[in-house]
C-alpha cells in the first residue's frame, strides 16, 4: 500500500511542475514552399535567393477561423553559407502569435566531396 502511495504523490508532483501547451502549433499545407521553416539547414541550398509569401485559411467564413501566414527570404550568401529571414503569423480565436526567424547554414557536403574529389 506504501508503494501504491509513493507511486500516487510521485506522478501528482510530475504533473504538477510539468508545463504543457495546449494551443495550435503553425500549420503549414504548403511546406514544400518554405522548406526554409520546416529547417534552417535547407537555407541557401537551391542556389539562388527566393522569397515566399502563404495565407493558410481554414473553415473560411466563421469567426475565430486559423488562419496562418507566412513570408520567407533565403538565399545563397558566399560559397558555403546561406541566410534567411521569415515570418510567421498564427491566428486562432483570440490567440495571436507572431514569430520572426533568422535561419544560417553552412555547408559541410561541399568540403567533403571537394576533398574527395582531390584524391
Amino acid at each position: 500500500m506504501k508503494i501504491i502511495a509513493k507511486q500516487i504523490v510521485l506522478l501528482l508532483l510530475l504533473i504538477a511542475v510539468t508545463q504543457s501547451y495546449s494551443q495550435q502549433k503553425p500549420l503549414y499545407t504548403q511546406y514544400y514552399n518554405n522548406f526554409s521553416l520546416l529547417n534552417s539547414a535547407f537555407v541557401g541550398s537551391n542556389g539562388h535567393f527566393t522569397a515566399t509569401a502563404n495565407v493558410r485559411s481554414q473553415w473560411t467564413g466563421e469567426a475565430g477561423s486559423p488562419k496562418t501566414e507566412t513570408f520567407s527570404v533565403q538565399g545563397p550568401v558566399g560559397k558555403n553559407v546561406g541566410l534567411g529571414f521569415s515570418v510567421v503569423n498564427d491566428q486562432v480565436f483570440i490567440w495571436n502569435n507572431t514569430d520572426i526567424y533568422a535561419d544560417f547554414s553552412y555547408a559541410l557536403i561541399y568540403l567533403i566531396l571537394r576533398a574527395k574529389s582531390r584524391r
